[in-house]
């Protein structure tokens, strides 16, 4: 094998360097796997793999290729659970080298292949294709068109493939890949089969994945039924059901309501007419949405939730409803609020709630509620002020919703809390979010003004809350203290790289295989605290791939807490 360069790519980038070459060995069908194929490939830059060699050559790991060439590629998207899990293979073990996928790429599997993975791209498909009459467009192959020479049929077809190119870099820039690769995939079933494995891998091996901190502009678009199965959903569907608990002053009573075009929520003219009639802080208040089920008001800023657009139709489909009977179900067992407020809900979905819940839950019409006496039950009361058929937001149900809260809070003898008390609550729960765990909230106090608090301990400012931002801004005299805490994952750099700049590759010592884009981490240098950062790879690739690892936001002064 063989491969050219057109272009100087090799520092210092002043002249072509020769090809690249690296001998195939023995290849063998994916069906006849694990046959032995009793010959091992060379150290190179290039490293030719297959499905058979991934599973018998077990020495593979210890090469450090920069180009990796799937040799048997056309075999083996005929089966796309093993190509799915190949390239997870390929891609976690050489997360720095290229990925090669000779003969399948074309302006119909560019985006999925690049989603997936792969950086190269050939023509090879595209050859083919012309030989037999047809050309390869981003809905695939077709037969040539009466306007269309055989001689041009190649060149349609690369042209295709170099507008698809563009596309795709736009969508990588903009943060909209998979909503690309859904569009594309949606017209040929092997392709959705590859994306649904790939859900399914990565929902059993990296089951808390995706970024946790994004950049303002970035947007999580939903394309199709296809995005409830994404990582980033089913992400935010673990934690909600899993780790997820209201503050302190709003564990008694719930208030579900409608999301908004508006994001986030708060800022709609929707919700701030449902807030002027709530009347009350102790009512805690959840979002029904799709993709993600539930959003509480506290962690409406926080990606995904305030950078997502979603067609608001008013109509949830068969997967949405079961999706969301699912979010409530687990809700409801695990909070067990005596009053949730239904001013979302679809016609129909809290019976199947109740249905599929062990906990008691007693549904309760708004006119059926004469006085706080109705509100006295075991288990969980449910009271409807939607009509249906009827917008949320009209007239008559405010109303209900304004009846039906002064109600709530009278029957169960609701008291207001002090604003920053909660505010401290709400804040604890965005931090479970962000750092898995709240301790280091642990005797801290807020100062300054809402909606951008200042965390103190012990007198001195730690931290600042930038609801805009989605995150945590830390004080670097506070970095000390929050090291303490052992809630933030450490990053240990070596000796002989002091931290002057940002974290890069070769500083980096030992980390977690288990960090997320956008979390924040404590930076070690000799045993001593040096600095805090955000990371800016995952974790099976942070100190594996060139470039900034951990963008530093402080370093730890002289003097500090």
């Amino acid at each position: 094998m063989e491969i050219a360069m057109r272009a100087p790519l090799d520092p210092p980038f002043e002249e072509i360097s020769p090809p690249l070459r690296a001998f195939l060995g023995r290849t063998l069908p994916p069906s006849m796997s694990p046959a032995v194929l009793g010959d091992n490939v060379e150290e190179g830059r290039i490293l030719p793999v297959s499905w058979t060699r991934l599973h018998t050559e077990s020495n593979l790991g210890s090469h450090s290729p920069e180009i990796i060439v799937i040799v048997d590629a056309p075999q083996l998207v005929l089966h796309p659970a093993r190509f799915v899990r190949a390239m997870l293979t390929i891609r976690e073990t050489w997360p720095s080298a290229l990925i090669h996928a000779p003969g399948v790429s074309g302006a119909d599997t560019m985006a999925l292949l690049t989603f997936l993975g792969v950086d190269l791209h050939d023509t090879a498909r595209c050859r083919v294709s012309a030989v037999s009459g047809s050309v390869i467009d981003s809905f695939g192959p077709r037969k040539c068109q009466s306007d269309e020479s055989l001689e041009e049929l190649l060149s349609i077809s690369v042209q295709a493939m170099l507008a698809e190119a563009r596309t795709i870099r736009a969508a990588l820039a903009r943060g909209g890949m998979r909503a690309l690769v859904e569009s594309r995939a949606s017209s040929s079933p092997r392709a959705m089969e590859m994306l649904r494995f790939r859900d399914e891998a990565l929902a059993v091996s990296h089951p808390s994945s995706g970024p946790l901190v994004v950049r303002s502009g970035r947007r999580f678009e939903v394309a199709g039924g296809e995005v409830l199965h994404s990582p980033t959903v089913r992400d935010w569907h673990m934690f909600i059901d899993t780790c997820w608990k209201p503050p302190a002053q709003q564990t008694r009573a719930m208030v579900l309501l409608p999301c908004s075009a508006t994001k986030p929520y708060t800022r709609s003219p929707s919700h701030a007419a449902f807030r002027r009639r709530l009347h009350h802080p102790s009512i805690h208040e959840m979002m029904v949405t799709s993709p993600f089920g539930l959003v509480p008001r506290e962690l409406e800023m926080l990606w995904p939730a305030a950078h997502y657009e979603v067609p608001v139709s008013g109509r949830w489909s068969y997967d949405e409803r079961e999706m969301l009977c699912e979010r409530l179900a687990l809700l409801i067992e695990r909070v067990q609020p005596e009053v949730i407020i239904d001013h979302a809900l679809p016609d129909g979905l809290i019976e199947q709630v109740k249905r599929r819940t062990k906990h008691d839950i007693h549904l309760l019409e708004c006119t059926e509620l004469s006085g706080t006496d109705d509100l006295v039950s075991k288990g969980t009361t449910v009271i409807r002020t939607l009509r249906s058929d009827s917008s949320p937001t009209a007239e008559t149900n405010l109303e209900l919703l304004e009846k039906v809260g002064l109600c709530v809070i009278d029957g169960l003898n609701l008291k207001r809390s002090s604003g920053r008390e909660l505010a401290l609550e709400q804040l604890r729960s965005v931090a479970r979010r962000l750092h898995g765990s709240d301790a280091w909230l642990d005797h801290c106090s807020l100062s300054g003004r809402p909606p951008q608090w200042r965390v103190c301990f012990q007198g001195h400012e730690v931290a600042e809350w930038l609801p805009n931002r989605g995150r945590f801004a830390f004080r670097a005299n506070g970095i000390p203290f929050l090291g303490q805490t052992n809630v933030f994952p450490l990053v240990e750099l070596t000796g002989d790289h002091p931290l002057r700049g940002d974290v890069f590759a070769r500083m980096i010592l030992d980390t977690p295989n288990n960090l997320r884009e956008g979390q924040d981490v404590i930076i070690v240098s000799d045993g001593k605290v040096v600095g805090m950062g955000r990371v800016v790879s995952p974790g099976w690739e942070c100190g594996r791939t060139p470039g900034v690892q951990v963008k530093v936001t402080r370093r730890v002064p002289s003097t500090s807490l």
